[in-house]
């Protein structure tokens, strides 16, 4: 890549984050098209809810696992576009050959094939984006690429169930290659930035002079991501915050309309409520920036102390949420209704605003963790390393669903579950803590390692242009 194309990468940044982030988005509606339609796949192929929950959690699993050899690969090569390509093109196929499976076990392979080829659109995205904008800048990116992608989900799901009430589940799958096709369309178009050109000690070298970062992932450099102390309390942390996620998420809406004696839906609606708290990371976001630039441990302490209001929230959520005794499962009537008694009704709408805080507080925190991760990390370790942080975000999201259930037979209450759950969130603050330890020590080493690659990608542009000299 030439100079030239290098600054044209380098200021179309966001126009390449708003087409990462979309990539994702569509990418992540397949991971849930098909959980609204396993009745409808039982009665076709005659299998059982213990054949469609291995089918479902081998899938997860394997889009999890995956993405570990897939970001050491894109941390190994160059051309990150093209490994995404290659495998939305690999996601398309395995998806349609799932669409017209004669029988279950084919479907099972071509979903797993599918969650395979999956795996390598997180780590690259996230690659592509560190090397696209700076220290300063990524809590807020990340939280953009993350809020943007996870809408894919929703839509995943709610399309399918509708696609496969009106037409079947085949019909959902094939449908769900449109939004794939858009993906690998958008992928084409991707400007791929320099490895390492965001970073401030070789962002006139790589980018205004054209000079390549050659350095590629090694044997060592895996172990050395493995061995970080900052990487080691991040994957903690990661597994603490995602134990009380998996919890919320899951059982959060069957524990207030269980616990609160209303229906599902209305429970859905006011749950609904308290999750537009997530949009608090835009407000938090460039506060947690300005404090890294001021200092970087202060970014850590903001994230501890964000995982501690979480925590103390949605527990006084789920403590004073209140008896409803109220019943509606007819979606206009019971979105009238609960707005209504949110207003009027002091101790809903307390617990509500509960809620909201806490999922307020807590929306900031895996943007942060994944800005920290890119600090401490050399540029051509962070796919990799962030893929290791994601397999233990979704062990400890499994940890969470089983141990809520778990608990709430055991305590006859899933109120009481899900706020013993959520009290892993003080432990996820005190790891937070914990980052600022080797944050500062390891963040110094990374800066001291650049400095180094800078001066022989300097000697070697030196050494260049006096060759190129006439004689």
């Amino acid at each position: 890549m030439s100079n030239d194309d290098n600054f044209v990468a380098f200021t179309k940044r966001k126009e390449t984050l708003l087409m990462i982030s979309i990539i994702s988005m569509l990418v992540s509606t397949q991971i849930y098209i098909l959980i609204p339609n396993y009745p409808l796949i039982a009665q076709e192929f005659n299998v059982t809810h213990m054949h469609l929950g291995i089918m479902s959690g081998f899938y997860l699993l394997i889009i999890g696992l995956s993405a570990i050899p897939w970001g050491y690969i894109s941390d190994k090569i160059e051309n990150r576009k093209l490994l995404l390509v290659i495998s939305v093109s690999l996601v398309i196929l395995f998806t349609y050959l799932s669409a017209v499976a004669p029988h279950f076990i084919w479907l099972l392979i071509c979903q797993l094939l599918a969650g395979f080829f999956l795996g390598p659109v997180i780590p690259i995205s996230y690659s592509i984006l560190a090397d696209l904008f700076r220290i300063g800048e990524r809590v807020q990116i990340f939280n953009i690429w993350g809020i943007i992608s996870s809408i894919g989900s929703g839509i995943g799901f709610a399309g399918g169930l509708l696609l496969g009430v009106w037409s079947g589940w085949r019909s959902a799958l094939l449908f769900g290659i449109i939004p794939l096709l858009f993906a690998l369309l958008l992928s084409l178009f991707i400007r791929e930035p320099p490895r390492a050109g965001a970073e401030e000690e070789l962002y006139d070298l790589i980018i205004l002079s054209g000079a390549k970062y050659s350095y590629k992932i090694s044997k060592e450099g895996f172990i050395e991501i493995i061995r970080s102390k900052t990487n080691i309390f991040l994957t903690l942390q990661s597994i603490f915050t995602y134990i009380a996620w998996g919890s919320f998420s899951t059982w959060g809406i069957h524990a207030i309309a269980l616990e609160s004696k209303t229906s599902t839906i209305i429970a859905t609606i006011l749950l609904g409520i308290a999750s537009a708290g997530n949009l608090g990371a835009f407000i938090l976001a460039p506060i947690a920036d300005k404090l890294r630039l001021k200092k970087p441990e202060y970014k850590a302490v903001f994230a501890s102390t964000m995982a501690l209001g979480e925590a103390f929230f949605l527990i006084a959520m789920f403590t004073f949420l209140p008896i409803i005794d109220f019943y509606e499962n007819n979606l206009m009537p019971a979105l009238r209704w609960t707005l209504n008694i949110v207003i009027s009704d002091s101790s809903i709408s307390v617990a509500v605003t509960f809620g909201f805080i806490g999922i307020f507080a807590g929306s900031i925190l895996r943007p942060i963790r994944d800005s920290i991760i890119s600090d401490v990390n050399l540029p051509e370790r962070r796919a990799t390393a962030i893929s290791i942080m994601w397999i233990f975000s979704l062990f400890g999201r499994s940890i969470g669903i089983v141990l809520t259930g778990f608990l709430s037979d055991y305590l006859n209450s899933l109120r009481l579950a899900i706020i013993l759950s959520q009290s892993f969130m003080i432990l996820a603050s005190i790891t937070f803590l914990l980052v600022i330890l080797s944050y500062k020590s390891e963040l110094a080493t990374t800066k001291e390692i650049l400095l180094g690659r800078r001066e022989i990608l300097k000697n070697y542009i030196e050494k260049l242009k006096k060759f190129q000299e006439p004689s």
